[in-house]
């Protein structure tokens, strides 16, 4: 199984995680994502960044943002999620 960070040093490393949501390779901003989703709530500070990444040109990593900000909002993502609909 890959490592994950959880708990409160993922909550602690959010700076670190967010600016790994730009790596360029598409495997670690996955990770980052899927690092986020454990947290929930908890990653709320990450939320702009995972809309962000909604727009990434890696499908992947894009549907998994989507996933995320709405396992981080809940409902409050459906403005994010409508604004990526938008887009090109």
């Amino acid at each position: 199984m890959p490592f994950v960070l959880s708990g409160v040093l993922a909550v602690a490393s959010l700076p670190a995680l967010i600016v790994a949501l730009t790596d360029t390779n598409r495997w670690v901003r996955l990770r980052i994502l899927q690092t986020l989703e454990k947290l929930g709530e908890r990653a709320a500070a990450a939320a702009p960044h995972v809309a962000l990444a909604i727009s990434d040109p890696d499908e992947a990593v894009s549907e998994a943002a989507a996933s995320v900000i709405a396992g981080i909002l809940g409902e409050a993502a459906i403005p994010f999620l409508e604004a990526a609909a938008r887009r090109p």
